[in-house]
């Protein structure tokens, strides 16, 4: 293992090493370390190859990572999980000078598929922010205690774990809801465009572009959101648009069909029965008779 490090804390802050039984270790996920730093400027730890995982949550202050190519700012209701056997950095960061961090290190079984959903939810970032009315803060600090006490009983270990996987199980829903929230942004901005120009010519390739994603993502997003894909939408939004125009002008058909964004009249003419069970110009009578 790589290590190279500086603990620099005030006195107030608690540290435990823990050893958890043999049988917790083969069954269950386990604690190895864990504690509640009150960091000082100086602060850092660089390392590499250790196995375990280590999450970290800041109550006060704020810290750096450096961890799989992602540089990450982690004030305070923010969190870090990372797998220690990767190249890791982090110290206290130099604009703060302070970083109170309620963190743990642990092992088992569990452990590496929760840490696989984490990623997947987050899109593969380490970090993340828990709401205000979170329970791992608390549960990390109920772990301390639980570790703390000078005498504890053979349930230990079986309350640590209810406990750890508590904590994994919110910071895999902390990372989904960022994760959701973003793509409910990108999918309101592409609906949005959608609805600014939909007499244009707009292409998929197009929409994507502008967003900085890949064209299958946002089609998965936006369909799953929106109920159909951008391509429909966009469809719906003229056909909606010629049906006013039928019902309230004398325009030709074509030159509705060009006006909506339908470069091919005759492809406006299947798209509309297609739609609405009916040919334009039948539609425009209907309305006309009623």
């Amino acid at each position: 293992m790589k290590l190279d490090y500086m603990i620099d804390m005030d006195k107030a802050s608690r540290w435990r090493v823990v050893t958890a039984g043999a049988d917790a270790k083969a069954h269950l996920p386990y604690v190895q370390e864990l504690g509640d730093f009150r960091a000082h400027g100086r602060y850092f730890t660089t390392r590499e190859g250790l196995p375990s995982y280590l999450l970290k949550y800041t109550a006060a202050g704020e810290g750096l990572l450096e961890y799989e190519g992602q540089s990450v700012r982690v004030p305070a209701g923010h969190f870090f999980w990372i797998d220690c056997r990767k190249a890791q950095s982090y110290r206290t960061s130099e604009a703060d000078g302070e970083w109170r961090v309620v963190w743990a290190h642990f092992d088992g079984p569990g452990c590496v598929y929760a840490y696989e959903q984490f990623l997947a939810a987050g899109g593969g970032r380490a970090d993340g922010a828990l709401p205000p009315d979170s329970g791992v803060p608390g549960a990390l600090l109920a772990l301390l205690d639980l570790y703390d006490a000078p005498e504890r009983g053979p349930e230990a270990d079986l309350r640590a774990a209810a406990l750890l996987a508590s904590i994994m199980a919110d910071c895999v829903a902390a990372a989904a809801r960022r994760t959701e929230s973003a793509a409910t942004g990108a999918v309101r901005e592409a609906r949005d465009y959608l609805l600014m120009h939909a007499a244009e010519p707009v292409t998929l390739d197009d929409l994507a572009g502008r967003l900085s994603m890949s064209k299958f993502h946002l089609q998965r997003l936006f369909t799953r959101q929106i109920g159909r894909s951008p391509n429909a939408y966009l469809n719906e939004l003229r056909i909606n648009r010629a049906k006013e125009l039928l019902r309230a002008t004398d325009r030709p058909v074509a030159r509705i069909a060009e006006e909506v964004g339908f470069e091919d009249a005759s492809w406006f003419i299947r798209r509309f029965r297609a739609h609405e069970g009916l040919t334009p110009g039948a539609y425009r009578r209907r309305w006309r008779e009623a």
